[in-house]
This record gives C-alpha cells, structure tokens and sequence, in this order.
C-alpha cells in the first residue's frame, strides 16, 4: 500500500472529515486573546525575521539570474502569510504568539515586501487580480494555502504577458504592484516553531519548492540565503526538474525539499506520513543546483564558500535539510570550486574547466 494510504495518514483524513461534518466547515478564526509564552513570542519573531531574510534573497536571485533560466515568469514584490492552515496543528496558545510577534492571524497578510516597500508589512490581502484568496475553514475544505498559490501563479502569468498585477486590500482599495522579470519560481517558506520539519506542506502545486526549516534557520548572513535562493531557483525553474514527473511519493523524510510537478488535490500531508521513499531527482542534480547557487552569490558580489560552509554547519549541528546536504564527494568537489571562485580574478584564469557540473538550469 503507498505509504500516503497507511494507517497514521488515514486516521488523520477520518478525523478531519468527521470535524468537517460536524462543523460545517465553520470559518476559523485564532482567539487573540489566547496568551502565549513570553518564548514562543521571541522564538516566532526571530523565525519571522529569518525567513523575511529569506524571501529578500529569493527575489534577488530570482530576478538577478532570469537570463540563465529557461522557466520565467512575471515576480510580485512581496510573500503573504496566514496562520489559518495551522488550525488543527497547533494549541491557541502556540498560534497567538504569530499574533503577538508579527500580528499575523487567519488572513493573508504581507510577511515580505521589497522594492520600496508599496505594501507594508502586515497589510492584509484579500484577493490577487480579483479572485478571493480567504478561505480559513476547518475540515477537508480548499486549504488557503491552495488559494495563495493557485492565484499568484495565474497573476504571474499574466503579468508576463503585460497585464497588471493587482491586489485588493482590507477594505475594497485595489493596488497594482509592480513586477519584474524573473525566473519561475514559487517557493513556500514559514516561520515555524520545530525546524527539524513540517507540520504541513505544499506537496505539488505549480512546481512549489518547500525549504527545510533547519537551512533557513542555520543560514547566518546574506550570501548563506542566497545560496538557498539559488538552489530553490534551480530546481523549481529549471527544464530539468520541470521535465520530471513525480507524485507525492516523490516526498523526502523531514525537513525535505520538495518538487513537484503534479498537481494533487489538497496537498497538505502530514511530515512523519511522507518520510523518506526513495530518490526525489536521479544523479547529480544536488550537486548542480549547488554549482548554479554558488556561481550566482559570487557573480552577486558575495562570497562562493557561502554555500559550503552553511553546508557544513548544519552537519556539525546534526540538522537535517534533505535536498540542501550533499554526499561528502560532491560537498568536496563543490568545496574546491568554491575556492578557486574566491581567488583573485587575477589567479582565477580557466578555473570554470574544473566546474564540477552545469552552472545553468
């Protein structure tokens, strides 16, 4: 039996879907008055400032290296967030502290915001190009989550083709936001209390790449979240992975990357129902994306050892990041390339013949 079908799995589909009859799929809404431990309020607002970190390099990258993708597309300057998917996953008291750090609730919200700041943190959205992106309901409902994708994918879509991007605000007031080119990349990324893995995830939903928790959380400087930038660029928009077709199946053990390019329905699974099954991408690709993330934060101006070390901290603290690691071969190769780039222009000369795989995707 496929490993999504088995007992833990199937219990947890039965429960949601008694809730679901029993409540009618009532609206959720987190109680703010809840009081949450002074900890969990400077936990989630340290996650909250890391993975804003996160989102400022993947638009840097992703619009810096749109030449070297063939998979492109118009990018927003902002990420939203919701606290509405973690009804079920989390005590009241756990979800208000995203209330009490970022005042982060059931609606979208802007977690992210770049190029001049048109949205402020915190204002919330309601709808992208006129769809609705609000669905906070318990049960086995359209999860919001699905929403925000599904919607952001077709506005960037047409704002490739020269059609504004506009969101709609609290209150009725549309805006639209500016977009530039980029490479098509969609990537889910949340502030979470456990970093060693998922509570939930987007498993296959235009092409969505899920980032471990424990890489954003062990990343320390600029370069570091460019690094992970460019290994989610490579593998949501290259042709590589997007000739792939993988299920859910497809899903590695906790903290896992994941790409996906078949669409199932509700896609939010539970991390201990999708452990480890077998290889997401056959050879090499991890090496290549390494390559690709490493060459972009040197050409950025920053430093290619970037990537080894973050790589190397997060053996040391015995974190997984399924997808980020590497085999220690291909760490050592990615390790002597990343130090020719480092050297002097000067003593640098033929050092892309010993590049140890495709820089591009």
């Amino acid at each position: 039996m496929p490993r999504i079908f088995r007992r833990p799995l199937f219990k947890t589909l039965c429960a949601s879907a008694m809730a679901a009859a029993l409540t009618g799929c009532a609206p959720y809404r987190i109680d703010k008055t809840a009081v949450p431990a002074p900890a969990d309020v400077t936990t989630i607002g340290a996650e909250i400032a890391r993975v804003r970190q996160f989102h400022q390099a993947l638009y840097e990258v992703s619009t810096f290296a749109v030449d070297r993708c063939k998979r492109k597309a118009a990018r927003e300057p902002f990420t939203l967030f919701t606290v509405g998917h973690l009804a079920s996953q989390l005590p009241e008291e756990k979800i208000a502290a995203y209330y009490r750090a970022g005042d982060f609730d059931e609606t979208w919200k802007v977690l992210w915001t770049g190029d001049g700041g048109l949205l402020p943190q915190g204002q919330r959205i309601v709808a992208i190009n006129g769809n609705g992106i609000e669905n906070n309901k318990t049960g086995m409902g359209e999860y919001p989550l699905v929403k925000y994708l599904h919607e952001t994918s077709r506005a960037r879509d047409a704002a490739t083709e020269g059609k504004p991007f506009v969101v709609t605000l609290e209150g009725g007031r549309e805006l639209a936001v500016p977009t530039r080119p980029a490479c098509r990349t969609q990537v889910w990324a949340m502030p979470v209390y456990d970093a060693s893995g998922y509570s939930e995830i987007p498993t296959a939903l235009h092409g969505a790449v899920v980032l471990p928790p424990n890489a954003i959380r062990a990343a320390r400087n600029l370069d570091e979240y460019r690094y992970l930038a460019g290994v989610a660029v490579y593998l949501s928009a290259s042709s590589e992975a997007n000739g792939k077709r993988w299920g859910a199946n497809a899903l590695l053990g906790a903290s896992a990357l994941a790409v996906v390019a078949m669409p199932i329905l509700y896609p939010v699974l539970s991390m201990p129902t999708v452990t480890a099954s077998g290889a997401l991408v056959g050879g090499d690709m991890g090496l290549r994306s390494a390559v690709f993330a490493t060459q972009v934060v040197a050409d950025m101006g920053g430093d290619p050892r970037a990537g080894v070390e973050l790589l190397g901290r997060l053996d040391a603290q015995k974190l997984e990041a399924t997808r980020i690691q590497l085999p220690e071969q291909e760490r050592e190769q990615l390790r002597q390339w990343a130090q020719q780039l480092a050297r002097p222009r000067a003593e640098e000369g033929g050092a892309t013949a010993s590049t140890p795989a495709a820089s591009t995707p």
